[in-house]
């Protein structure tokens, strides 16, 4: 499925998951177009002009871990229904345990839980 998502493409279908996101209910992190111009990306003699490149620029999110580090018994149904509520709204193609990131959270007794936080969505919106 991923060949059928052209690369160049794969940035807007990021500001479309965090545009789509309902009031950061599943925690996507701020998502914003960025245009970029250096002179490694010009490959090309026929264009006099400094080429760019647009890509999608997102929030640093401080994490712990990715889920994939500490395995699916390690989070509450509350934490991955909206993720789940998400990928299927978006039709994300790709949600796998390295691109969800966790954050550990502690709780007033000191019992750990974990908030997690969807990236990666390139391939969404086939």
């Amino acid at each position: 499925m991923k060949h059928s998502i052209p690369v160049a493409e794969t940035c807007v279908r990021e500001l479309a998951a965090y545009f789509l996101e309902y009031q950061g209910f599943s925690g996507v992190p701020p998502t914003a177009l960025v245009s970029i111009s250096h002179v490694p990306f010009h490959v090309n003699d026929a264009f006099s002009s400094m080429p760019y490149k647009v890509s999608s620029l997102q929030r640093f999110m401080c994490l712990d871990f990715d889920a994939g580090e500490l395995g699916p018994g390690s989070f509450t149904v509350a934490s991955v229904h909206p993720i789940g509520i998400l990928d299927v709204r978006v039709l994300n193609l790709d949600r796998h345990a390295g691109n969800m990131l966790v954050k550990r959270c502690e709780q007033d007794k000191g019992v750990g839980t974990a908030e997690l936080v969807p990236i990666d969505h390139g391939l969404c919106l086939p």
